[in-house]
């Protein structure tokens, strides 16, 4: 099938390393509401990426590719990305301390959205 949208960062677009052909990654996205692009890090194989259905054998037509394109902006809307900047958010004001134990803890604690 059709490689799914990336399930780290929800908006950023699956595809196949053209380094090795064997592993599949996602760079990223860029949010026009915020102009900035946001990395990504997802890697997996190239056999357990996730999908979309239906499966196709031959190239799809620029009609049905411009549709799989609008699905594909659908789908990314209707992710809360509500949830990702307020994350974002927190991330940006956060104050680390990773120099010690319970800088750390108390980094590690709360962080949930």
């Amino acid at each position: 099938g059709r490689l799914a949208q990336c399930k780290i960062c929800i908006e950023g677009k699956l595809k196949i390393d053209d380094n090795d052909g064997e592993n599949v990654l996602c760079n990223g996205y860029f949010d026009e509401a915020v102009g900035q692009r946001f990395p990504c890090c997802f890697k997996c194989k190239r056999l357990e990426a996730p999908r979309i259905l239906p499966w196709f054998t031959e190239q799809p037509s620029k009609e049905d590719d411009d549709k799989m394109e609008a699905e594909f902006k659908s789908a990314s809307s209707k992710a809360d990305s509500g949830a990702a900047m307020e994350f974002f958010n927190k991330v940006k004001e956060s104050e680390w301390d990773l120099f010690s134990k319970d800088g750390i803890k108390t980094a590690a604690s709360g962080w949930s959205i």
